[in-house]
């Protein structure tokens, strides 16, 4: 269906270029041998548009590919659709949301299954990409998103990091679209029944939560009034009514 309605592109722009959305399918994929070349460069705009070449091949790049040409449109509304996500690298989710966030710093809550102690983890992420972890990384980043309505579109395929995604964007303030995730606390692992079926769990040691210490395995919830069916998925008129909702209603 999303096929159909965008076509095979990660980034789409509405027809009046108001609306944008970049797909993140995965948060798994890295092109490692880019990223070293570019912090390897004099990082000129030239080495920038080398590195966005990678977008199809790395998950981050293609947040910063999106968020490239969602500011050469213009747009004012920005979804981030990670319905068909199926998880991947903390990592990633982690650099994503400081750049929709516009902060380099972003926390990971968790807590201990077994001892049942709570845990945060702080990350910095190179938001400027000059190779330096500074205050510049808040004050100048690559994109400043400060000045877009930004949304999460989920659905219940998303699973492991996907539900972490929305999990973190809803903690940070951003709407949460669409359906509940699929869930999936931390670690997740495949396991097969001697019969031969195959099922997925979460790890028993560690559980990934939201801010509150309460665990993501059940999914996350969309943010109250905003949950559709899949037929409104890649309807942008819909998704940009949504969006503006809930901005408007000064959140």
């Amino acid at each position: 269906m999303r096929g159909k309605a965008y076509g095979d592109v990660l980034y789409k722009a509405s027809n009046d270029k108001t609306t944008g959305v970049i797909i993140i399918n995965s948060f798994e994929d890295m092109d490692e041998a880019a990223w070293d070349k570019y912090y390897a460069s004099a990082k000129s705009d030239a080495d920038w548009q080398e590195l966005m070449k990678s977008y199809r091949k790395d998950n981050f790049i293609c947040l910063l590919y999106g968020l490239q040409q969602a500011k050469a449109d213009g747009v004012k509304n920005l979804i981030i659709d990670i319905s068909q996500n199926g998880g991947g690298s903390c990592d990633i989710v982690a650099a994503d949301v400081a750049m929709l966030r516009k902060n380099r710093t972003v926390q990971f809550w968790s807590q201990d299954a077994l001892e049942g102690k709570n845990k945060v983890a702080s990350y910095y992420v190179d938001c400027n990409f000059d190779g330096v972890f500074d205050e510049k990384d808040d004050t100048d980043p690559k994109f400043d998103c400060s000045g877009m309505n930004i949304g999460v579109l989920s659905s219940k395929v998303a699973f492991s990091c996907g539900t972490q995604f929305s999990s973190m964007m809803k903690d940070y303030g951003f709407p949460i679209l669409g359906e509940r995730s699929g869930g999936g606390a931390c670690c997740i692992q495949m396991m097969q029944t001697a019969d031969g079926q195959n099922y997925i769990i979460s790890t028993y040691r560690d559980r990934s939560t939201d801010k509150n210490f309460v665990s993501v395995d059940p999914g996350i919830a969309t943010t109250e009034g905003y949950d559709f069916d899949y037929s409104h998925f890649y309807d942008l008129d819909f998704l940009t009514t949504k969006l503006q909702q809930f901005y408007t209603a000064g959140n």
